[in-house]
């Protein structure tokens, strides 16, 4: 006869159970799993309270779970979404031995490699304070047995940082905030990595290849308010160090804000961290750039506002515009005109994009000059029938695409 048996997963991040027990390997059977979050003020995880620092469960969280006979199994929250302590159900042969959040299919089957992928690009609800899918942890300890409940306690991998913005004062009040980026040069703040989940030590392997920075992006794009603040939040790879440069820049649907400021301390995973912005000016190091009246365009094309020597607009009936797709993810969008023998091609366009999201994009030239081509950075600030318009803050030239 198949036995159930109960779990009780334990999220402590900054304090261990130094108890230890003798583990008992179950029968091969489903079963559940009580996860219950302790501590909220000092963990972080799925879904953050209306304090911004409860930590609860949400709806759809699930974890992997590792045996002996069993690789990456799927436990999924079925009791307890909105509150610190929740049940999960899954099939699991032999005794849990490692477990990882959040659980993804493509994580693999070898626990001292266990596949993740922190995005650079992490969106944010003003109204909706889910993180889970960024919140990457794995277990450090399992305590107990199957007739008096095994433990699982999990240690926090990423670092939480909080861009709290604070408009009053500055010319962006009104504005709306589209996004916030967190850039350090020299550091894989995201991207593909790799945990082993043997080592209760161990730190995520970025291989040396993830992104400088992380892009958060404002779903809601709330108003910027004077007299109050904004909390904009994202997990980072623990890699910042004592007396890295870290800029943040700060995208409304106006302006543009920079802030560059020293890091004072190595940050550690599993703690927060909370980095204020006065947007006033004249407070601390902030320079503010009011964008142009690019917005207001309608037509595709690129538009140069440094010294508006590069400006090419789609003439309908006369030139040419079309859609290459690159793949699933990426499109070209092409203007030319053959019998003037000129192309303008802008590449790798994401074919899902956000306002406020930084993209990666190429764009060449033939038969044209005076423009800025090669690799671009560039920000996008609106999206409206099937158009979006992008901007690039260090070239300040600026392109209308289909998309």
């Amino acid at each position: 006869m198949k036995k159930l048996v109960y779990i009780t997963v334990v999220l402590a991040i900054l304090s261990g159970c130094t108890k230890d027990e003798k583990r008992e390997a179950p029968l091969d059977n489903t079963i559940s799993i009580a996860g219950i979050i302790a501590d909220p003020l000092s963990t972080t995880k799925s879904n953050l309270g209306q304090d911004g620092l409860s930590a609860l469960w949400s709806a759809n969280d699930s974890i992997g779970v590792f045996s002996a006979n069993t690789k990456n199994a799927k436990f999924t929250l079925s009791a307890g979404n909105g509150t610190q302590s929740g049940t999960f159900s899954g099939t699991i042969s032999g005794t849990p031995l490692y477990a990882y959040y959040p659980y993804s299919i493509d994580a693999g089957d070898d626990p001292k490699s266990v596949y993740g992928y922190l995005d650079e690009v992490q969106v944010q609800s003003n109204l909706d304070n889910e993180i889970g899918k960024y919140d990457f942890k794995t277990s450090y300890s399992i305590l107990g047995n199957s007739g008096d409940n095994n433990r699982i306690y999990f240690r926090t991998l990423m670092s939480l940082m909080a861009v709290t913005i604070d408009p009053t004062g500055s010319s962006c009040v009104n504005d709306k905030l589209l996004g916030v980026l967190i850039r350090v040069n020299g550091r894989n703040l995201a991207g593909d990595f790799t945990i082993d989940l043997t080592d209760i030590s161990s730190k995520p392997d970025f291989y040396d290849q993830g992104q400088d920075y992380v892009n958060i992006v404002m779903q809601n794009q709330p108003v910027l308010t004077s007299g109050s603040t904004i909390k904009c939040r994202a997990f980072l790879n623990p890699c910042i160090k004592a007396g890295d440069a870290v800029t943040i820049d700060v995208i409304t649907d106006k302006h543009f804000a920079r802030v560059n400021i020293t890091a004072s301390k190595d940050i550690v995973g599993g703690y927060r961290y909370n980095i204020p912005v006065v947007l006033a000016s004249g407070e601390g190091n902030v320079q503010t750039l009011t964008l142009p009246a690019f917005y207001n365009e309608t037509v595709y094309g690129s538009y140069d506002y440094d010294d508006g020597s590069a400006n090419l607009k789609y003439r309908p009936y006369i030139d040419q515009w079309a859609i290459v797709v690159e793949d699933d993810d990426a499109s070209s969008f092409r203007i030319q005109n053959r019998a003037e023998k000129w192309v303008l091609n802008i590449a790798d366009i994401p074919v899902h994009m956000l306002c406020g999201q930084l993209v990666q994009i190429r764009v060449d030239t033939y038969g044209l000059f005076n423009f800025n081509v090669g690799e671009q950075e560039a920000i996008v600030i609106a999206k409206a029938n099937k158009k979006a318009w992008l901007y690039n803050f260090e070239k300040h030239n600026a392109y209308i695409v289909y998309n």
